[in-house]
């Protein structure tokens, strides 16, 4: 009882949480995956998760797990598909 324990009774006791969805075999295995391929968007590990694991997550919660796996994220460069493939030439050339 709380109260025979005196002050340390008031103290909470947590059970740690429910455990998580994705374990650490899967994590590594998702981790695996991931570099396999160089560009991800969040939408398309969320697609991966959700055909590989059977999992579903919001695009955060893929987000916080990348996060946890010391993964980086960043907005993709986007190419202009009319830039012809000699630019740097083009460009050392009006610039003498």
């Amino acid at each position: 009882m709380r109260l025979q324990a005196g002050c340390k009774g008031l103290e909470p006791h947590f059970s740690g949480g429910p455990k998580p969805k994705l374990g650490s075999a899967e994590r590594t295995e998702l981790f695996r995956l991931l570099h396999e391929k160089e560009i991800w968007t969040l939408r398309e590990i969320r697609i991966l998760i959700k055909d590989k694991f059977r999992i579903e997550f919001s695009e955060m919660h893929v987000w916080r797990i990348l996060k946890s796996m010391n993964m980086h994220h960043a907005k993709p460069y986007v190419l202009d598909k009319r830039r012809p493939d000699d630019a740097e030439d083009i460009l050392k050339k009006i610039d003498n």
